[in-house]
């Protein structure tokens, strides 16, 4: 993993990662804070026993911390991550069916709790 962010983002880099929450309603409290905007993204594959990790590079993403509160009164910082521009994306990948959009459109969505983001220190 650590050769792939090095030969695409450089060795000055920190990893980021969703802490698990309760699974609840959540409302966003404040505007959300712009932490990057170049990212590598490595999200682990579900058809191993093991953890392995498959990583790449999305141009023009937006990372940001969101924060929330939870029903409940529990505060969390979400990591949600932005892909800009998705024009040149597969027109049947399972998000624009859910939005009722066509590839071009910004698509967002948090960090999964497995995932790991590599971003420039």
């Amino acid at each position: 993993m650590l050769e792939f962010v090095y030969q695409h983002m450089g060795e000055n880099v920190k990893p980021v990662s969703a802490l698990p929450g309760k699974w609840q309603e959540y409302t966003i409290t404040a505007m959300p804070k712009v932490i990057a905007r170049k990212m590598t993204g490595c999200h682990k594959s579900d058809s191993r026993p093991f953890a392995v990790y498959e990583c790449h590079n999305v141009p023009d993403t937006l990372i940001r911390v969101v924060p929330l509160l939870g029903r409940d009164g529990m505060k969390v910082q979400a990591v949600s991550v932005c892909h800009m521009n998705t024009s040149s994306w597969n027109a049947h990948y399972v998000a624009f069916y859910l939005l009722k959009a066509k590839p071009g459109i910004p698509v967002c969505h948090f960090l999964a709790t497995d995932d790991i983001i590599w971003l420039a220190n």
